[in-house]
């Protein structure tokens, strides 16, 4: 994947930064006043399971006092956190999940979005530490350094960004309890040995370079510990390994996306799926699935590869949904960084038929519920496994397209797009850029 950066250093230049901020600029100054259409992308799914969980009042009851615990301070994170209406996010995504299962979830995907919002919140993302009231002093330097008195600081901002990346990471590695599987090297020395031995617990590691728990900590990832106390209690090695993974694609994503939205680069279309797909929640919720409907596919199942498709495809149609309805927020903002498909798929076009693109992104849509139809056929036209694994598999294919029907609900009415005054009566959007 190419990198947004000129040297051999990694550090971004003054004058490949202006290249990148006139790109930008032009890219979004040739769509803005274009008229378009984003047909209805219901009948896609013509035939998907969709539903409303009917614990959704009950949950709501709840997140409002965990969204107090984890953000009892007024930041402009709070508000724009309040806009995704998570009880009602989690009751389309997850319409079968009992009342317990589902406070997980929830609670679960707020964890994900906030620390998404963290990293790619434009302003000064200071944390609170609710635990003592005051800001703590690991106050990650988040933010998109712009202009060009500021242009010197890029490579130091993308540290930030890996600093709070690999504290998150270690973190989550902590609670769901799954560390490296190689063995720590025998020292050379008595005097090694100890060096090392400080060194391990200085760090917070223990004696076989096993994360133990942080000394210090923001408040926003010291609020996955409960989350995955839950998730410890109910689930294996095997799928807590495959949760920790699809987080840990998330983070890396999120912050390779920031790192470009920082330098201004125009990604190629490529570059950016390679980033979609990871900064995606659809990896980790889909690797939550048998939470959410106490079910258990065996891990020799989900290794499958038609399973693996499944879970990919379902990625691929949700992050296009969202894509597509975001398009009006993405032209409304102020912003002069584009991480969106349909714009960069535009400039790779030659600026020709933005109409063009999104029709074809539809088309992109389409395409893969096809795809996961019929692997999803194969899968379920013969035994994998014993008898017992069957309605398993069958509620595990189930709970993906829900997750997709969920998804598109969800974010057509959401106050995170914001497409109320665009809707049409015949189901379709349609706006000026």
């Amino acid at each position: 994947m190419s990198k947004p950066f000129s040297n051999t250093t990694g550090e971004l230049t003054e004058s490949t930064q202006v290249q990148n901020e006139e790109a930008s600029t032009k890219l979004i100054a040739s769509l803005k006043g274009q008229t378009v259409t984003v047909p209805d992308l219901r009948p896609i799914f013509s035939g998907w399971p969709s539903g409303s969980n009917p614990n959704q009042a009950a949950l709501a009851k709840l997140m409002v006092k965990w969204v107090i615990s984890l953000l009892p301070w007024k930041y402009v994170t709070t508000q724009r956190f309040l806009t995704y209406d998570l009880p009602w996010f989690s009751a389309l995504w997850w319409p079968r999940a009992e009342l317990h299962e589902l406070y997980i979830l929830t609670c679960f995907i707020g964890w994900l979005f906030l620390w998404h919002d963290t990293v790619s919140e434009p302003l000064r993302a200071r944390v609170y530490d609710s635990r003592t009231h005051a800001h703590d002093n690991r106050d990650y330097t988040l933010n998109s350094r712009a202009g060009a008195k500021n242009r010197r600081d890029h490579s130091e901002n993308s540290t930030d960004y890996a600093k709070y990346g690999t504290d998150t990471k270690d973190f989550l590695r902590h609670c769901l309890q799954v560390f490296s599987e190689e063995k720590a090297s025998k020292p050379s020395s008595l005097k090694e040995g100890i060096k090392t031995f400080w060194t391990n617990i200085s760090t917070g590691r223990g004696l076989n370079n096993h994360y133990a728990v942080p000394k210090k900590l923001n408040s926003i990832i010291h609020g996955f510990e409960s989350i995955g106390d839950h998730i410890r209690a109910v689930y294996t090695i095997e799928q807590r390994k495959t949760l920790l993974d699809e987080i840990n694609k998330h983070i890396d994503s999120t912050i390779e996306m920031q790192v470009y939205r920082a330098s201004h680069t125009v990604a190629s279309v490529n570059s950016y799926w390679e980033m979609r797909m990871g900064s995606s929640v659809c990896g980790a919720a889909t690797a939550l699935l048998e939470l959410a409907n106490k079910i258990r596919v065996s891990f020799t199942i989900m290794e499958d590869d038609e399973v693996k498709i499944l879970v990919e495809e379902t990625n691929k149609i949700i992050s296009m949904t969202n894509d597509l309805l975001s398009l009006q927020e993405f032209a409304q903002g102020s912003n002069s960084y584009i991480m969106n498909h349909v714009p960069l798929a535009f400039a790779e076009q030659g600026h020709k038929d933005v109409q063009l693109v999104i029709d074809q992104a539809v088309d992109f849509i389409r395409a893969a519920v096809e795809r996961f139809d019929s692997t999803a056929t194969w899968l379920l036209s013969g035994p994998r496994g014993d008898l017992t694994s069957q309605p398993h598999l069958r509620a595990f294919i189930q709970g993906c397209r829900e997750n997709c029907t969920g998804n598109l609900e969800w974010s057509l009415a959401t106050g995170r797009y914001g497409l109320q005054d665009v809707l049409q009566a015949d189901g379709s959007l349609s706006f000026v850029l």
